[in-house]
């Protein structure tokens, strides 16, 4: 077999369970991060993104890259920050960090079924996952997530 075959067994070749894992990852990336424009954007903000050294990455239109409450908020946050804790995050591999970022969204997702099955308690645990995935994934989606905070 070629490294560069096309099969779906190759090694490295496009339909590899690697190249599908890779691209699923990026396929949630990029959706997370049209969602979080769009609530951004839902507020009254643009959040864009710069390749430029002097501020690299996302941030927001016409705004400094920290509020004072958000570095008053770190400053806090950073005091009960454990270095054995950041010891052991460094030593996780590549496939235990996106595990462990996978399972934020799941408990995220999670949350929010939960939430809408509190609310309307005849919905099956699929379907309230359902719901849950829709508000996360649809267009009109920050509407409909003020709505869901907002009702509880």
């Amino acid at each position: 077999m070629s490294v560069t075959s096309h099969e779906p067994n190759s090694l490295l070749g496009w339909n590899s369970s690697w190249g599908r894992t890779v691209l699923a990852w990026e396929d949630t990336f990029y959706r997370d991060v049209r969602f979080v424009k769009q609530a951004f954007e839902a507020a009254g903000y643009r959040l864009l993104y710069s390749r430029k050294k002097e501020q690299p990455g996302y941030y927001l239109d016409g705004k400094p890259a920290l509020s004072s409450e958000i570095k008053q908020v770190l400053k806090g946050s950073a005091a009960e920050v454990d270095q054995r804790q950041i010891d052991i995050y460094r030593k996780l591999s590549f496939a235990e960090r996106f595990h462990q970022g996978c399972s934020i969204s799941d408990t995220a997702r999670k949350v929010v079924a939960y939430r809408i099955r509190q609310d309307n308690p005849k919905l099956s645990l699929m379907e309230a996952n359902g719901m849950a995935l829709h508000i996360a994934y649809s267009q009109q989606r920050t509407n409909r997530w003020t709505l869901l905070v907002s009702s509880g």
